[in-house]
């Protein structure tokens, strides 16, 4: 039987706190957190599967908060869910011509998806 304390660190990570705080929570060092990772392959798989929920938490907030209208939440998600077509062009566009582009362009995404989400009649 795994020790309590694996369960507990495991279930802050997911929460969303660091590893130190996860740790703290599951009242052992960070450092053994470490150690039993290099030795433990189940751990180290459960540990960056945690890792991974908390991720998709926030990316699923951040995706709510777009949804809603929220304007830099709207470019945080553009850029990271099409990065090839959001990225940084600062070098190629002054700040009102990037900022006037990308508000045109959050505000259209942003008014399909509502529209999607509206029952049909």
């Amino acid at each position: 039987m795994k020790p309590k304390w694996r369960r507990q660190f495991l279930e802050a990570l997911e929460r969303g706190l660091s590893v130190t705080q996860a740790a703290r929570a599951a009242n052992v060092h960070r450092r053994y957190c470490y150690e039993v990772r290099e030795g433990d392959e189940a751990f180290r798989e459960a540990w960056d599967e945690a890792l991974e929920v908390s991720i998709e938490r926030v990316e699923n907030k951040l995706y709510e908060l777009a949804l809603s209208g929220h304007v830099v939440a709207c470019i945080f998600f553009l850029k990271s869910a099409r990065p090839q077509k959001y990225r940084e062009t600062r070098a190629l566009m002054s700040p009102k011509e990037l900022e006037a582009a990308l508000e045109t362009e959050i505000e259209a995404r942003v008014r399909e998806r509502l529209q999607s989400m509206q029952p049909v009649n």
